[in-house]
């Protein structure tokens, strides 16, 4: 068995978005800013959030290398492609906005673009690769949680 470029290349990906990330995260957490601020009452504790974004990106992960095999029976590629893409960079940028620059009102334009573009690769992952969009589904619903949060934390501070 021959080990594919791709399940070495789109988990390491995975990893530096999720390292990006982190890294605003814990500014934000570092200095106190979040814990500073009025949530509403959903709100996970803190340490449910590292194993659910682990296991999302475990689950990405999958996404990215099935849909890779599977690229030639894709109606799109190129805009699936741009679309995992974009995905990657407006997610660090939500933890940037969110944690490091404390922009609440950016973070909720830009978790409602992750939102968007999480429900658009499902659907159009739908037809050919319904492992990669069940891979994604706990994805979208981590991101409506997040919207959620994100909006009554901006209204309420």
């Amino acid at each position: 068995m021959t080990l594919k470029p791709a399940y070495i290349v789109f988990p390491a990906l995975v990893i530096t978005m999720a390292i990006a990330g982190a890294w605003a995260t814990g500014i934000g957490l570092d200095s106190g800013w979040y814990e500073s601020l009025n949530k509403p009452v959903l709100v996970p504790l803190n340490y449910v959030f590292g194993p659910v974004w682990t296991f999302i990106y475990i689950l990405l992960s999958v996404a990215l290398i099935s849909t890779w095999s599977k690229r030639g029976d894709l109606r799109w590629p190129k805009l699936v492609a741009v679309i995992f893409i974009y995905n990657a960079v407006v997610n660090v940028l939500w933890s940037w906005a969110f944690f490091g620059w404390g922009a609440l009102g950016l973070a909720l334009w830009l978790a409602t673009e992750i939102w968007a573009s999480v429900l658009v690769l499902i659907i159009l992952l739908w037809q050919t690769n319904r492992r990669a969009a069940y891979c994604l589904w706990p994805y979208l619903l981590w991101v409506t949680l997040a919207v959620y949060l994100n909006y009554a934390i901006w209204l309420l501070n």
